[in-house]
């Protein structure tokens, strides 16, 4: 990031999409105040910078989400979109996304953004997809100068972050000179709920305040909701806070959230909601600004800025870190040092189905006879939930995706071999581990452009023939 790359040729979208992160709280009529997009920005210090002229030109911000809707308060601000969910297109089904990007061009509108979908109308997606989009980020990085991501999602994993494949990847990104911002969770009051990937050491990780309707810091607290450390690792997380409670973004019309929440809606455009992973955006935001207003800052050198820059606020320090976030003093101290100094690093040795997380999702799965007939069967498999965890498993969505298991008797569907599919044994360190996924697989020669387009990773390449278990062994 020594100096600006040139700015790709702008890309006009006639759809976008988004995505929603692990226990997302949304607003009720009955609470109070909503905090508008002026009021966050004064909270945070945004429009402090703002006020400098620092409003993220020249920035490059990679939502990878659900997708980003196309409406009005999008319009010419999405570059490129990828879609890397089932989804028959790149629009927000979900209602998540659009919400995300909302809060990041609320800080920093004139930095442009990549959204890279990862899941349809229900909400969910496995961790094999964040793999490939954090993958496709670090292909794409010089083609749309990508400058940071942002992760506003997570599972419940405890898996040893130096141990962890989906740690490995985010830390990859940040070796790669890319920012990565992603959001605590929501698991609530008690201690280790930190949510993976914002569990990682390097990368930071941001919880939520509640501003209590006013711009001033003093009476700001941290909600109940705020997933806190330490995590599994002894690490002290989230890094930081961000105003999180009852903020107003942009609404996708006819998406999932939206009409469950009628009440939410703000207007014709908006929709308020609250959750680390609208806190989080906001500080993506933030380093979209400090990062147009000085171009060579390096990853740690943001980090630093940000904890050093950070004030406390009221409540459990295991739920804030360093404090909530003041923009203007973050881009003085990110001239001053650099974090991570002795940051242990993951191996990504661990068995990927340890990277997922306790909640279950259905796939619908086409299996394949001995006979060459096909059945219809849905299974269980722990996944990634970037939406509320379903209560009970028959709760759960069925994923739109088809898998294609060889070997099958036409008379019963016990050999379907679902071990096999499910068993970590067969996702283990040996085919993901530090070896397949080392530096020399995440530079642009192996994930070019020409691999990762939609003609790649669309319904049909996620169908019966890629993704039969003996593929993954």
């Amino acid at each position: 990031m020594l100096q600006r790359r040139a700015k790709v040729t702008r890309i006009l979208l006639s759809t976008v999409a988004l995505i929603v992160s692990a226990g997302t709280a949304v607003a009720t009529a009955d609470e109070p105040p909503v905090s508008p997009p002026e009021l966050y920005r004064a909270t945070s210090g945004s429009a402090n910078l703002a006020a400098d002229g620092y409003n993220g030109a020249g920035v490059t911000v990679a939502v990878i989400d659900t997708g980003v809707a196309d409406v009005p308060g999008m319009h010419g601000k999405v570059i490129h979109q990828e879609n890397l969910s089932s989804a028959p297109d790149a629009g927000d089904q979900y209602g998540h996304g659009t919400f995300v990007a909302g809060v990041v061009h609320a800080a920093a509108p004139q930095a442009e953004i990549v959204s890279i979908k990862l899941s349809d109308a229900n909400g969910s997606v496995d961790v094999t997809q964040v793999l490939a989009a954090l993958q496709w980020v670090i292909a794409n990085k010089e083609r749309f100068s990508i400058d940071v991501v942002n992760l506003s999602f997570g599972n419940d994993s405890k898996q040893s972050a130096y141990l962890s494949p989906l740690n490995f990847a985010v830390q990859q990104v940040w070796d790669n000179g890319i920012v990565v911002v992603a959001s605590a969770g929501n698991l609530g009051g008690a201690a280790g709920t930190v949510t993976k990937p914002a569990d990682d050491p390097l990368i930071i990780s941001v919880g939520a305040t509640n501003e209590n309707g006013t711009p001033v810091r003093s009476d700001d607290d941290i909600p109940t909701f705020v997933s806190r450390g330490p995590t599994q690792d002894g690490l002290a997380k989230p890094d930081l806070v961000a105003p999180g409670t009852r903020l107003v973004s942009l609404r996708a019309p006819g998406s999932t959230v939206d009409l469950a929440n009628p009440q939410a809606r703000v207007g014709e455009e908006g929709f308020r909601g609250s959750g680390t992973s609208f806190a989080a955006p906001l500080v993506t935001g933030v380093v979209a600004q400090i990062l147009g207003a000085d171009p060579t800052l390096t990853p740690n050198q943001v980090k630093y800025g940000l904890l050093n820059g950070a004030s406390p606020v009221q409540g459990d320090p295991a739920a804030q870190g360093a404090g909530t976030v003041r923009a203007a003093r973050t881009l003085n101290f990110a001239r001053q040092g650099q974090a991570n100094g002795n940051v242990r690093r993951s191996t990504g040795t661990g068995g990927l189905d340890d990277a997922r997380g306790s909640a279950k999702v259905k796939v619908a799965t086409k299996v394949r006879t001995l006979t060459g007939g096909s059945k219809d069967v849905v299974v269980p498999v722990t996944g990634e939930r970037t939406a509320e965890v379903p209560p009970t498993l028959a709760d759960a969505p069925v994923v739109g995706l088809v898998l294609d298991v060889l070997d099958l008797s036409t008379e019963t569907l016990d050999p379907y071999r679902e071990g096999e599919f499910l068993d970590r044994s067969t996702w283990d360190a040996s085919s993901w581990g530090a070896s397949s996924w080392g530096a020399s697989q995440w530079g642009a020669s192996s994930w070019g452009a020409s691999s990762w387009g939609a003609s790649s990773w669309g319904a049909s390449s996620w169908g019966s023939s890629q993704w039969w278990a003996s593929s993954w062994g």
